[in-house]
C-alpha cells in the first residue's frame, strides 16, 4: 500500500510541472487563450517544440517565430496548444493569428 501511495504521488509531482494548463496523468490535449486584441485575423502562424521524459526538449515554440512563420507583422490573439501522452511525450504548438 505504501509503495502505490508513493508511486500515485511521484506520478502527480511529474505531472503538476506544467501548471499553466489542465494536465491529464494519462493524457491531455488542451488549448488555451494567451493574448487576444479586437484585430481580425487574415494570417496564422505556428511554431513548435517537443519535450521527451521532461528530460530533453527541442523546438522552438515562441511567438517570435510563429509570428514569422505565419509572415504576421501585427499580432491579433495568440493561443498555445499542448499535448500530453503519459509524461513520456510532451507537444507545445504556439498559435499566433493577425495581418
Amino acid at each position: 500500500m505504501k509503495k502505490l501511495l508513493l508511486s500515485a504521488v511521484a506520478a502527480l509531482a511529474l505531472v503538476s510541472c506544467d501548471s499553466a494548463a489542465p494536465m491529464g496523468i494519462i493524457y491531455a490535449n488542451t488549448s488555451c487563450p494567451v493574448a487576444a486584441s479586437s484585430g481580425a485575423a487574415v494570417r496564422t502562424g505556428q511554431s513548435h517544440a517537443v519535450s521527451y521524459c521532461h528530460l530533453v526538449a527541442i523546438g522552438d515554440c515562441s511567438i517570435e517565430r510563429a509570428k514569422q512563420n505565419g509572415g504576421i507583422t501585427n499580432i491579433s490573439s495568440v493561443d498555445v496548444k499542448r499535448e500530453n501522452i503519459l509524461g513520456i511525450v510532451t507537444r507545445y504548438v504556439t498559435v499566433v493569428k493577425g495581418n
